[in-house]
């Protein structure tokens, strides 16, 4: 997400940039270390979820999957708003 962000033509498709530039700020401000994390957290954040998929051609990302997919708690309601607010401009 950082490196779409942050660095020039990492993004393949220029929407990918600039939604990486709006959803940065929050996970910066959940204060949670990674982006793997992060993303299991929101999508466990969800009820109706029980569980997720994840896929990756590298080893040390395959480590970091697994060891976050246990015991996490939700994302705060207010980052979790926030991403809501977003995905429905997104779709929009």
């Amino acid at each position: 997400m950082h490196t779409l962000r942050d660095v020039p033509g990492a993004a393949w498709r220029p929407y990918l940039q600039e939604r990486a530039v709006e959803i940065a700020p929050l996970f910066e401000r959940s204060g949670i270390e990674t982006w793997v994390e992060f993303c299991l957290r929101f999508a466990h954040s969800q009820p109706q979820v029980v569980a997720t998929v994840g896929s990756t051609s590298r080893v040390e990302n395959l480590d970091e999957l697994v060891r976050h997919s246990v015991n996490f708690e939700p994302l705060p309601e207010e980052i979790l708003s926030e991403i809501s607010a977003l995905q429905r401009r997104w779709s929009d």
